[in-house]
């Protein structure tokens, strides 16, 4: 198994994410840094895994090895952690000149970006995903991921980044309705292709997702999910596929936050709506707060009418065609 993590701050020059590792926030003083750390120590000991697979034995001591053990040693002293936050710190400025999007930074980011307290928002993202990152150990590299995704966007915002989520034009933005315009819109051609293969790659993305899904290829289908959204951060199929992964997974936080991201987009997709109800049968309220945001143009030219076809909870995404 690789333990090669590429999304957040990991993408950035190959950075190692100790804080992300550990489940810490990047403000976390050494005291609880040492208390997490003997709480992961505990969880991934040999002596927890009694009776169980060898194989998921031997994962839990390679996490501790390989990721673990070398994150603690990197933070355990309070001189190193100073250090090392002034080097993340400095990432995070990286970051904002590189001009990295956040809707690049998953389906937490925008909850962050409208926060008025960005420090209590980011730590109640904290609390949503730090109990289960080492609950499920073949879904630990992702949460990983996930957390480091969640300090960049805290070190972008917290320096002053752009707080703005960039959305993709919608066609009739793009030729304009405006006959005054027309005389800067009359090459039809390249206007009407650029959308079409947008929606095309958008579309192959979300098909293998809901291939890998099916066949519980979880991994390879967060990876075609986060390539989906940055094609169109605002398609609410893609938050409406990313909540059911994280169903399927049983991380219910951040199904909870993908479902409420989709439902705000498109309050009548289908799929989401499903993965709503299967969230409060689970004790998991998801409040959308009435909100009647419209995703872009490719999220909301497809009407979800079609989710109540065929192919149980998946099979309405496409009309239950296939490629």
């Amino acid at each position: 198994m690789s333990f090669q993590v590429t999304q957040g701050l990991f993408s950035l020059d190959n950075f190692n994410d100790c804080h992300a590792i550990l489940g810490v926030a990047v403000t976390a003083d050494t005291n609880t840094i040492r208390k997490r750390y003997l709480k992961i120590a505990r969880r991934l000991h040999p002596d927890s895994f009694i009776g169980q697979d060898q194989s998921y034995k031997k994962l839990a001591t390679q996490l501790f090895s390989k990721l673990v053990g070398p994150a603690y040693n990197t933070l355990c002293q309070e001189r190193d952690r100073k250090e090392y936050l002034l080097l993340i710190q400095l990432k995070g400025k990286q970051a904002i000149q590189q001009q990295v999007s956040l809707a690049t930074l998953g389906d937490i980011a925008p909850t962050l970006a409208q926060a008025a307290n960005l420090d209590a928002a980011y730590e109640q993202a904290l609390a949503s995903l730090v109990p289960v990152q080492y609950e499920v150990l073949t879904q630990s590299l992702d949460i990983i991921g996930q957390l480091s995704e969640l300090n960049l966007t805290y070190l972008m915002l917290s320096q002053g980044g752009s707080r703005s989520i960039p959305t993709v034009p919608t066609a009739s933005a793009t030729t304009g309705n405006d006959p005054s315009n027309s005389t800067t819109t009359s090459p039809a051609a390249p206007t009407e292709t650029a959308p079409s293969k947008t929606a095309s790659s958008l579309d192959s993305y979300l098909r293998r997702a809901q291939d890998y899904i099916a066949q519980k290829d979880f991994r390879s289908a967060t990876l075609d999910l986060r390539d989906a959204l940055r094609v169109d951060p605002n398609d609410s199929r893609c938050h409406a596929l990313m909540g059911t992964l994280y169903l399927e997974q049983k991380n219910l936080p951040m199904a909870r936050v993908s479902i409420k991201r989709a439902l705000e987009l498109d309050p009548s997709n289908g799929i989401a709506l499903k993965a709503k109800q299967r969230l409060e049968k689970l004790g998991q309220t998801v409040d959308v707060g009435g909100s009647t945001k419209r995703g872009s143009s490719s999220s909301t030219r497809r009407s979800d009418s079609k989710s109540d076809q065929g192919g149980g909870f998946l099979g309405g995404l496409f009309g239950g065609k296939k490629k």
